[in-house]
């Protein structure tokens, strides 16, 4: 079988993982990028394609002539024309939580960065403000413990409910406004209200899909419900967010910050929130830590042996 990857390198990027498992299930055609241009020639031939964020539309599907299975490397997948694959009748898979342990550690990280004002330490240290001072200590900013604070998580999916493990091994207060009734496991995470889990959060992170009844969840209205020193995170979707309610929150609100990962346009396609001094943004990271790469990476072999075995595992469509 020939197996064409369209959009590699983000999988890849420092050329720290061996495809040699997936090179041993066929012919394999690795591309770090393709263009709509590009299409065409590479995926005629494929009997399996592989995309991470790489559109798959009817028009691409109409050059791909032998296709017979498409694998998602990634949760996420409206990136793919349902309608146009089941039209054709090819299954799509996508890949479930391999990035989870990253995800909540990129969460705690954030937490703990924040109130332990880090960055502004290691700053104010390189420039020799610790250097003058007469005591042995040096702080000029409150620095505040996890277990003082309550953490209100929307949506309780794998991910929720790791970060809500750690926030309760570090002590907090941990509230959940989530559809789905909350296993006893978690027994110590309080089911609540979305207008209580936005009063209430100190900090809030963000783990609900990205759908019709979750689209811009935090807008001006919920923003203003929150208090003023509260912490938002974002490793969901840009989506979740009302970006320039959000903006126009920050600055009214210099002591309410927001860490975000994700962003409605990746990359940005403006510096709305990138320039504000209380907004912290970082690249799409949050997922990729080396382990759950090579856990991305293993799932899309096992799916493809499977399919090759003739057992289609975790149907999209």
């Amino acid at each position: 079988m020939k197996i064409v990857f369209l959009d590699a390198h983000t999988l890849n990027a420092v050329n720290d993982l061996s495809f040699a498992a997936l090179q041993a299930l066929g012919n394999l055609q690795l591309y770090p990028f393709t263009t709509v241009a590009e299409e065409a020639a590479r995926v005629v031939d494929a009997d399996i394609l592989i995309v991470n964020k790489h559109k798959v539309t009817a028009s691409l599907l109409s050059h791909a002539k032998t296709l017979k299975y498409i694998v998602v490397a990634a949760t996420g997948y409206n990136n793919i024309d349902l309608a146009a694959t089941a039209a054709r009748g090819i299954p799509v898979s996508n890949v479930r939580a391999y990035s989870t342990e990253g995800v909540a550690q990129y969460v705690m990280a954030a937490m703990l960065a924040h109130y332990h004002k880090l960055a502004h330490y290691f700053q104010e240290t390189s420039k020799g403000r610790w250097q003058q001072q007469k005591d042995f200590c040096f702080y000029d900013h409150s620095i505040q413990n996890l277990s003082a604070k309550t953490l209100g998580i929307i949506g309780f999916g794998t991910i929720g409910k790791r970060v809500a493990s750690l926030a309760h091994a570090f002590g907090m207060r941990v509230l959940a406004h989530t559809a789905y009734p909350i296993p006893g496991d978690y027994s110590y995470t309080q089911a609540v209200a979305l207008e209580e889990i936005f009063r209430q959060a100190d900090v809030l992170t963000l783990h609900a899909p990205l759908n019709n009844t979750t689209k811009e969840i935090i807008n001006a209205a919920s923003l203003a419900s929150m208090k003023q020193d509260a912490l938002l995170i974002n490793t969901g979707r840009g989506g979740l967010i009302h970006e320039s309610s959000l903006a126009a929150h920050l600055r009214a609100h210099p002591a309410f910050t927001a860490i975000v990962d994700v962003l409605s346009a990746e990359p940005p396609a403006d510096d709305l929130l990138t320039s504000l001094p209380n907004c912290h943004v970082t690249p799409h990271l949050a997922w990729a830590s080396q382990q759950s790469r090579i856990q991305l990476l293993d799932g899309i072999v096992k799916l493809i042996r499977s399919f090759q075995q003739g057992t289609v595992q975790n149907v999209v469509a």
